[in-house]
């Protein structure tokens, strides 16, 4: 059964679900009860330029990129600063300018420092997902919309029984993503350019849905679930699915379809 649910977004504390006209939200409050919010997506100039952006390719990559970077701005800024840290550390026997410096120097030349710095900040976000309850929550997200999709039930015993693995999800973007960046970094010398350009074509392809095609990608979305499975879910206790169903049963009965 199709979902009128257009996204998602699991957080530290609870989760969030996206339709066309609201936006729901259920947390798990210290005392165990689950807190529930649904509002009504408003309209304003910048979501009507988003939605106009969504619909123009290449662009639509961009907007999302941005989108994501000022949504989790500090945890991206805590990782960066950590990867920092753990550089400094291990060149400490270097003057503090010629330490950063060269960090510049060789995260912009060096390939394999380039890369290395790359997986890294990949594998300290995916301990720190493994770590918190964001993994369980980004998992049972997944399983609840899963279940729908698939059965058109919701309901606790049916979620529990679905896959944490969602062909949908954000980390198939950076997969491909990654495959666009490792080429364009090869053959043009701009690296804000590179970004740019492997935002651009990796969400692309990443929105190919073509029964042609898709087969030809298939091996790229395996790579996507593994991913998924060892790095950014974890397996949800039945806190993290009750409160995922809260969510996305909320959003149901506001679209009229539950």
């Amino acid at each position: 059964m199709e979902s009128v649910i257009r996204g998602g977004r699991a957080g530290v504390k609870g989760i969030t679900f996206y339709s066309d006209s609201f936006k729901s939200r259920a947390t798990r409050k210290k005392t165990g009860e689950i807190a529930t919010t649904i509002k009504r997506i408003e309209h304003s100039k910048l979501q009507k330029i988003s939605l106009v952006a969504n619909k123009i390719p290449l662009v639509r990559g961009l907007w999302l990129f941005v989108d994501i970077l000022v949504q989790a701005w500090k945890i991206y800024l805590a990782l960066l600063s950590l990867n920092l840290f753990f550089w400094v550390f291990f060149t400490s026997n270097r003057t503090e300018t010629t330490i950063f410096e060269t960090y510049i120097n060789e995260f912009f030349y060096d390939v394999k420092v380039h890369f290395g710095v790359i997986l890294c900040f990949l594998l300290l976000y995916g301990i720190f997902i493994k770590v918190s309850p964001l993994g369980k929550y980004h998992a049972a997200e997944h399983m609840v919309d899963n279940a729908f999709e698939k059965t058109g039930d919701c309901e606790l015993h049916n979620v529990t029984q679905a896959s944490r693995i969602h062909e949908s999800c954000g980390t198939n973007f950076v997969v491909f993503l990654l495959i666009f960046y490792f080429i364009f970094f090869l053959i043009v010398d701009h690296y804000y350019l590179v970004v740019v350009l492997s935002v651009m074509f990796g969400y692309e392809v990443y929105k190919i849905d073509s029964k042609w095609l898709l087969p030809l990608l298939k091996p790229f979305y395996w790579i996507g679930a593994l991913f998924q499975y060892v790095l950014f879910t974890s397996v949800p206790k039945r806190e993290h699915i009750e409160v995922a169903v809260a969510s996305y049963k909320l959003l149901l009965e506001s679209e009229g379809k539950h």
